[in-house]
């Protein structure tokens, strides 16, 4: 009679080869269901080769280059009731007159030039335009010759305009026609002007107001 008892196999050779046990046999040999695991002693199975690392893909995009600014160019004044570039400072000469005097050089007020210069700026931005519009907001009952200003300061500048407040021909057309009504609402808006406008515009009855900022944005101005 065959054994009950149950029986572990194993060797203490190790082995590098494949080896295949037959557990049918070792039944046969020892009864029925004493084979119960088999223990395999020998080299252990190779760990399986790492997976190739990602190799990460550096791409360097090289920034365009800035456009380079349209230099600026003035001008000359030539005469005291005359916007323009001023040669013995290198400033920009923009004298005051007496109110409806505009251009005149008798009506030109002149103390020691302070009120009349400002630096010759990098760029005729938005930033410059507010300089020049909070200029003229310190000074509300004299003024200024818009004439001699768009001459000398704005139009030998057409296309740096278009390049640094970014606008199109149309636009820049637009300015050195009508620019003193922007220049001169710079800080203004429908609600200066009364309840009434600010519900028209709502309504879509009337444009937008006819600031720097608006001009710059839209459109459909009203003025």
């Amino acid at each position: 009679m065959a054994s009950k008892k149950q029986n572990n196999t194993t060797t203490d050779e190790p082995f590098n080869e494949p080896m295949t046990i037959d557990i049918d046999k070792l039944e046969a040999t020892f009864g029925k269901g004493s084979v119960r695991s088999v223990t395999f002693l020998g080299a252990p199975a190779p760990a399986p080769a790492p997976a190739p690392k990602k190799k990460k893909l550096k791409i360097k995009v090289k920034k365009p280059e800035p456009e380079p600014i349209i230099p600026l160019t003035f001008n000359k004044t030539t005469r005291l009731g005359e916007c323009g570039l001023q040669e013995e400072t290198n400033k920009l000469y923009i004298p005051f007159f007496l109110m409806g005097a505009c251009g005149h050089d008798d009506a030109a007020i002149s103390w020691d030039g302070h009120r009349e210069v400002m630096s010759v700026p990098k760029k005729l931005n938005l930033l410059w335009f507010k300089k020049f519009a909070d200029k003229l907001e310190k000074h509300p009952y004299w003024d200024w010759d818009w004439v001699s200003f768009r001459n000398n300061i704005l139009k030998p500048n057409r296309e740096h305009l278009k390049q640094v407040l970014n606008i199109n021909d149309d636009k820049v057309d637009t300015l050195l026609c009508d620019g003193f009504v922007f220049i001169n609402n710079f800080s203004k808006d429908w609600a200066d002007e009364g309840e009434e406008y600010v519900e028209d515009f709502k309504n879509g009855e009337i444009g937008h107001f006819p600031n720097f900022t608006n001009f710059l944005k839209h459109d459909n101005l009203e003025y």
